[in-house]
């Protein structure tokens, strides 16, 4: 048997190697269509998919293939309507991506169903939305990930983006 202070440095030492492998992200919940305003917003999908702690992912988004259990993400809003240009919350993932049954694409998708129809989905798990929306367009120039901020909306695209966790961290300070 081993000694407490033994078994006590190994949980360390596993908690220190899992936190080195964490992955950053961006979630990225877009607008269906901005001239039908009858759609759901990207906000409204976004709170959609929270609600059922599932988020939507397409074929070609980036960084699909990469999602792990236990990874970080960001919520950002994209768009023109509500709550748009702006991170509203953080989530852990519970999942890797999988592939979405065809009877329940419409329901990760969008409240009604309409629009975009997800392929495959991650679980999520521990949301926590903020109590003070971060804008990307007060932050950008502060970020690693955007490369020229005066053209911080060319970053934004993709569906998830992979971040470090300094700017993950940033944001997250920023929301308080």
């Amino acid at each position: 048997m081993l000694p407490v202070n033994v078994i006590g440095a190994i949980i360390l030492i596993q908690n220190w190697i899992r936190v080195q492998n964490m992955n950053h992200y961006i979630l990225i919940a877009a607008d269906i269509d901005r001239a039908r305003l009858y759609l759901p917003s990207a906000y409204d999908i976004a709170m959609h998919r929270l609600e059922i702690m599932k988020w939507g992912l397409n074929n070609r988004t980036f960084h699909r293939k990469r999602l792990t259990p236990d990874d970080k993400a960001l919520i950002y809003i994209s768009g023109r309507r509500d709550h748009c240009q702006n991170f509203v919350g953080e989530v852990q993932l519970a999942s890797a991506a999988m592939i979405l049954r065809s009877s329940d694409r419409k329901k990760v998708s969008a409240p009604s169903g309409e629009g975009v129809v997800s392929e495959y989905y991650v679980n999520l798990k521990n949301v926590n939305l903020f109590n003070n929306n971060v804008s990307i367009r007060e932050i950008a120039t502060d970020l690693d990930f955007i490369k020229r901020s005066e053209q911080w909306w060319r970053y934004m695209q993709g569906g998830v983006i992979r971040i470090s966790g300094r700017d993950w961290s940033y944001i997250v300070n920023k929301s308080k």
